[in-house]
This record gives structure tokens, sequence and C-alpha cells, in this order.
């Protein structure tokens, strides 16, 4: 059931992209996509909002929706046919997500509840760094051998999600319980299970990429840097988010 809901995105995205893809001109930069993909950095934007209320949870519905518009048509109207498909079946699934987060009051309030975890603002810094060392892996990735990059990504973000479990579980069972950990793992995973389904394959687990990547890239992609060598390299980088790095990466791939 689940190969046939992503052959179905899949399709849906294809078509979309397709029909966009005749008489449109790429209208934005780069850095204005940075900046759209920015906005749906929840973890690793330390200037994100975190709502105490529902007006405030309205405020970040908007917010979030205009980012996934904004990435929406950078893939449609700039990118080349496998990123189009990628970032499309991303955008895709964020707003499926996004919807379910903010039309029910119910759903409004669980997520106002569950955000109380990471309050004050300061308490979410050991999340903004598993984000961050992802990017900083990207990096890493561009230097394999481009045969390996796509495992690399995949296998950087397996890394990344186990970061952010062991830190949701350390921040957020002491105050707000276990139930939390759960929900912003579904929220992360609901988001992202599609795309690494349609383009890791047999790179679907940390012990999958044990077990076949690339020796060599696998412990280069293992290195934990400290959080202050963390921070020093992403001052170094150019752009915020992961899109651009992303993009360079898997431009000239076809699936």
């Amino acid at each position: 059931m689940k190969s046939f809901v992503i052959i179905l995105i899949f399709v849906i995205v294809h078509i979309n992209l397709c029909l966009s893809a005749s008489g449109k001109t790429c209208n934005m930069t780069v850095d204005e996509a940075d900046k759209c993909a920015k906005k749906l950095m929840f973890m690793g934007d330390r200037d994100n909002i975190l709502p105490a209320d529902d007006q405030q949870m309205q405020t970040y519905c908007d917010y979030m929706k205009d980012g996934i518009r904004c990435i929406r048509h950078y893939a449609r109207s700039c990118l080349p046919p496998f990123p189009q498909q990628v970032f499309g079946m991303f955008a895709y699934d964020a707003k499926n997500v996004l919807r379910s987060q903010c039309k029910q009051p119910k759903d409004r309030a669980d997520f106002v509840k569950h955000v109380a975890c990471f309050l004050p603002k300061p308490a979410m810094e050991s999340l903004h760094l598993c984000s961050d060392r992802y990017i900083v892996r990207l990096d890493v990735i561009k230097e394999f051998d481009s045969d390996w990059r796509i495992p690399g990504i995949c296998c950087g973000f397996h890394i990344f999600q186990d970061c952010m479990r062991n830190n949701l579980q350390s921040l957020c069972e002491p105050k707000t319980g276990g139930e939390t950990v759960d929900y912003f793992m579904n929220h992360i995973n609901s988001m992202t299970d599609d795309v690494m389904d349609f383009t890791c394959g047999q790179y679907d687990s940390l012990e999958k990429c044990e077990k076949h990547m690339k020796s060599d890239d696998w412990s280069k992609l293992k290195v934990e840097l400290s959080d202050e060598q963390v921070v020093a390299e992403r001052a170094k980088q150019k752009y915020f988010s992961p899109v651009p790095s992303l993009v360079s990466i898997i431009a000239n791939y076809e699936m």
C-alpha cells in the first residue's frame, strides 16, 4: 500500500511539474529560495515561531504556508527534472502535514501543547545543532564520488534523525513526556518519508548505511564535530538552509 501511495504522489508531482514547465521561466534567485526554505526549518532556525496560543499558532501556520508555496514555485520554475521531483514531493507532503496541524482546533492545540517543551527558546539549541550538523555534512558529501552522493544524503539524514530523537528525548521526556518525542519525530518523518523512500533504496536506515555505504565515505559521515566546530563551520557557509547544497549535489542526477 505504501509503495502505491509513493507511486501516486510521484505521478501527481510529475504531472504538475510537466504542466508547470511549459512557458515558465525562473524568476527566483538561490538566495531567495534559501530564505523560503528557512521558514520551514522549525528545527534549525533560532528565530523560529514557537506558538503559545491559538493566535500565535495562526501566525506560525501562515509563515509555514508561505515557505511551502515559495519552495514549490522554486522547484517548478527553476530546478532540473530530478530535483523538481524531489522538492515537489517534499512540498506536497509538507503541505499535507501543515494542513493537519493547522486546520482542526484539536490539532492546533496539540501542537501548542507539545511546543511547550521548547520554551524558553534557548532550550532548543541542541535540536538546532542537529540541523546544523546535517548541513555541514552536506559539504562533506559534495566531495564524494558521484555514485555515492545520493546514498550520502540519505545516510546523513538518518544520522540527523537519530540526533533529533536522542535530543528530543533528553529535552522533552522530563518536561512534556515521551509523547512529545513521538509527535515531533512523526512530524519530521511525515514530511520526508516519501522522498526518502523514492530516492534512498537500500539506504533506509543507519544499519543499512553501515552495511552498504562505501566504508571511507561512511567513516567521514560519522565524524562528530564538537558544538563549537559545527557553529564555526556554519558561520563559513553562504546559505542558511540545506536547499542550495542539496540542489547542487543532485542537480545532474537521473533516476
